[in-house]
C-alpha cells in the first residue's frame, strides 16, 4: 500500500468542459436580445404583450448572469485532495476571491464513503460522525480508481451508488 497519494485539479481540463456551457450561454444571451427586440416591436401593437416579453427576457438575461457568475468562480477553483495513512485533507482555492478553504478527516473517523462515478459531476462524500466532506472528483483528472483503491486498503468501505449495495445509516 502507497504511504499517501495527493491529486492535484488540471483548470485547463476544466476550461475545456465548460466551453459547450459558454456557447449555450452565448445562444441565451442572443435569445435575450432577441426577446427585447420582439418586445419593441410589439410595443406599437400591444403594450401588454410587449411588457411580457421584455419582462420574460430581462429575467432570463438575471439566470443568465447567475449562471455565468457560478461557472466562471468554479472554472477558476483549484481543488487538492490528499489522502494519507492517517488522515483526508481537501483543500479548495478559489482564485477569484482569493480564498482557500481546507477540510481535514481523520481515516479512523469515517464510517463509510459515497462514490458518485457520473462522468461530468463524479465525487465522493466522507461520511463521519461529525461531518460530510462531499469532494468533486470531476475536476481532479483520470485517477478516481487510484482513490478508491487507496481508500479500500486503508479499510475505508467505498459504496458505488450505482450498485446494488445499500448506503449504511
Amino acid at each position: 500500500m502507497m504511504e499517501k497519494i495527493k491529486l492535484v485539479s488540471d483548470r485547463r481540463t476544466c476550461y475545456r468542459r465548460v466551453s459547450p456551457v459558454l456557447w449555450g450561454i452565448a445562444f441565451g444571451y442572443l435569445m435575450v436580445g432577441a426577446a427585447i427586440f420582439a418586445g419593441l416591436l410589439a410595443y406599437v401593437h400591444n403594450f401588454y404583450f410587449a411588457l411580457s416579453l421584455f419582462f420574460t427576457g430581462l429575467g432570463f438575461a438575471i439566470f443568465l448572469g447567475f449562471l455565468t457568475y457560478n461557472l466562471i468562480r468554479d472554472a477558476c477553483c483549484d481543488y487538492i485532495l490528499e489522502i494519507t495513512g492517517h488522515e483526508a485533507i481537501f483543500s479548495k482555492i478559489d482564485n477569484w476571491q482569493k480564498k482557500r478553504t481546507d477540510q481535514l478527516l481523520l481515516l479512523t473517523d469515517i464510517k463509510y464513503v459515497e462514490y458518485y462515478p457520473y462522468q461530468d459531476s463524479a465525487s465522493i462524500i466522507f461520511h463521519t460522525p461529525y461531518i460530510d466532506m462531499d469532494v468533486p472528483l470531476w475536476p481532479l483528472g483520470n485517477h478516481v480508481q487510484d482513490i478508491l483503491d487507496f481508500l479500500e486498503g486503508a479499510g475505508v468501505k467505498v459504496i458505488n451508488v450505482q450498485s446494488d449495495e445499500s448506503i449504511p445509516t
